[in-house]
């Protein structure tokens, strides 16, 4: 994997449940 994809994995986690 990637370190882009690692990225955006991270984001979606933060989009998905915001704090």
């Amino acid at each position: 994997m990637s370190g882009s994809e690692s990225e955006q994995h991270l984001v979606n986690c933060l989009y998905k449940h915001p704090s």
